[in-house]
């Protein structure tokens, strides 16, 4: 009989990502792991909010903290506009990479092959994930509550618009932070700045703490 893969208990992982204020973060990346037609922002984060496809699969993420590199050649995100992800139990993370560890997802069988799938997974591997990171790295996560939007300067996403001689065309695009709320009613927006959390809020940027986002009361 194969033996399951050990996971950390979920309050050690709470514990963990609070310690660096981090959230689990699944964006918007090009190019993308949904398919075409939802693969590309605005539609693959609104597929994956509603898919039980994407809850029950998987989601590649990544860990963010307020003190991360945002841009530059190394940036710790791949993209930087995203849902904020709650795994529900400690069989929630499934895999986890300091790097890219190349998820891809079946459509046909709602799966998501990942290359550091089904092994043993540590509060030190997780803790490895943030603190030995050289670019961005990668949880892949199931079975979630979605917590809000997070939406990082410059809010650069790729567009996809329809042509009608050449049909389909990709572009990098900037947004802001009020079309982004606007594109996720019902879901509170944050970002970082200088290093702080905050919401947006009637057209304003309020500073908050890492509990509002994430209150230590979850189960």
């Amino acid at each position: 009989m194969n033996r399951l893969p050990q996971r950390p208990a979920y309050a050690d992982v709470r514990a963990l990502l609070k310690s660096y204020k981090g959230l689990i973060v699944h964006f918007s990346t090009s190019p993308s792991m949904h398919a075409e037609p939802d693969g590309h922002y605005p539609d693959d984060l609104h597929t994956a909010l509603i898919s039980a496809c994407c809850r029950n699969g998987g989601l590649s993420c990544s860990v963010v903290t307020p003190s991360d590199p945002f841009i530059g050649e190394t940036p710790f995100v791949p993209g930087y506009i995203g849902i904020i992800l709650d795994p529900i139990s400690s069989e929630s993370i499934i895999s986890c990479s300091t790097a890219d560890s190349g998820d891809i997802r079946d459509p046909r069988s709602c799966t998501v092959v990942g290359e550091l799938q089904n092994v043993d997974i540590s509060v030190a591997d997780l803790g490895r994930t943030i603190t030995e990171r050289t670019g961005y790295n990668n949880w892949l996560v199931k079975n979630y509550e979605v917590l809000g939007i997070l939406a990082l300067p410059p809010f650069r996403v790729e567009i996809i618009n329809h042509h009608e001689l050449i049909g389909l065309v990709r572009s990098s695009s900037r947004t802001d932070i009020g079309q982004v709320a606007l594109a996720f009613p019902g879901l509170p927006t944050y970002t970082v700045d200088n290093g702080q959390y905050c919401v947006f809020r009637d057209g304003d940027l309020v500073k908050i703490e890492y509990d509002d986002i994430w209150p230590s009361g979850n189960p």
